[in-house]
């Protein structure tokens, strides 16, 4: 029986017996070497909790797998568009990091959970993947701890692996328009929990549940004409 994503990780997390815990998903192939080199860094850098390789797509072009934390202000620029019409802007497109290549070595908030490595003693002090999180935004919490709990998260380009982006998101396209939606509304209700984050937290929520039924129409109609 499909779990989903993040009970799916855990189950192996939980089997795994490594001083290295690596996640890695099924539409990634790594490059000779790439999981060596992750190994290497986090081994010469024991301030780092977890090293993420530079994602290509399968035409070798990079591709952009590094985010900071989403603030509330980015749903509004992204439901606005404001992302789009200034993809250079540190403002309006700070959350998908358009301002950095992807070439250089550098501290980052999260790289994709598509490939990333972390070292036992790290994972003992942040633990599973919240599994409230169904499928998305689970990888964005888990960075989150880390760096909350002292450590570093890195990505490293000088490790690489191919990845064929969203081959199972699009397969099942209307049912994860909602749950990235909604796994999107948890991350927030978690991270900003107090009480003068209330009525933001509400407005934000009704946000993303309104463009989450529009997505959703405009997917089962995509469906339809298909």
């Amino acid at each position: 029986r499909n779990l989903g994503y993040t009970k799916a990780v855990n189950q192996g997390l939980q089997k795994a017996t490594g001083k290295f815990l690596l996640l890695l998903n099924p539409d990634v192939v790594v490059f000779p070497n790439t999981i060596d080199k992750l190994i290497s860094f986090l081994q010469n850098h024991p301030d780092c909790s977890v090293a993420a390789p530079q994602l290509l797509f399968p035409n070798f072009q990079i591709q952009p797998s590094c985010r900071r934390f989403p603030r509330r202000r980015d749903v509004l620029y992204e439901i606005l568009g404001l992302n789009r019409i200034f993809p250079r802007s540190s403002q309006f497109n700070s959350w998908k990091m358009a301002d950095f290549d992807h070439c250089h070595t550098r501290k980052v908030d999260q790289p994709q959970g598509a490939c990333l490595l972390t070292t036992r003693a790290a994972f003992a002090q942040v633990g599973y993947l919240d599994e409230r999180f169904r499928m998305f935004f689970s990888d964005v919490d888990w960075c989150k701890r880390f760096i909350e709990a002292g450590g570093k998260v890195v990505f490293y380009p000088e490790a690489k692996a191919i990845h064929r982006k969203g081959t199972s998101v699009y397969r099942y396209r209307r049912r994860m328009v909602w749950i990235s939606h909604w796994d999107f509304i948890r991350y927030f209700w978690k991270h900003y929990p107090k009480v003068r984050s209330f009525l933001p937290n509400i407005l934000v929520s009704g946000l993303l549940l309104k463009t989450g039924i529009i997505r959703w129409i405009f997917a089962r109609a995509s469906r339809k004409t298909q």
